[in-house]
């Protein structure tokens, strides 16, 4: 699998939700549909980076055994896993 073009993502807004990389070079064209605006659509893809090295971060402090137990403590999901998890949603939902 290659690799994705590295984050983080941002939209510009327009007709179309348009997902730009930091060299605002297009990631993503995103259209919409009668529930969705494609604003909001292309804000969920944006968050895609940050969405994935939240839920990375989170999981490697619970690591699951051979047969998906999880070993870790959620007691050692810090202030700071919790912070990128929910900096991560809210760039999904554009807040």
């Amino acid at each position: 699998m290659s690799e994705h073009t590295p984050g983080p993502w941002h939209v510009h807004q327009s007709k179309l939700g348009t997902v730009l990389s930091p060299k605002d070079e297009t990631v993503a064209l995103v259209g919409g549909d009668v529930d969705g605006s494609p604003v909001a659509n292309a804000r969920l893809i944006a968050a895609a980076p940050a969405l994935l090295a939240a839920l990375e971060a989170i999981l490697d402090v619970l690591k699951p055994d051979s047969l998906g137990y999880l070993q870790g403590d959620v007691n050692l999901l810090t202030c700071e896993h919790m912070k990128l998890a929910r900096e991560a949603i809210k760039e999904a939902k554009g807040e």
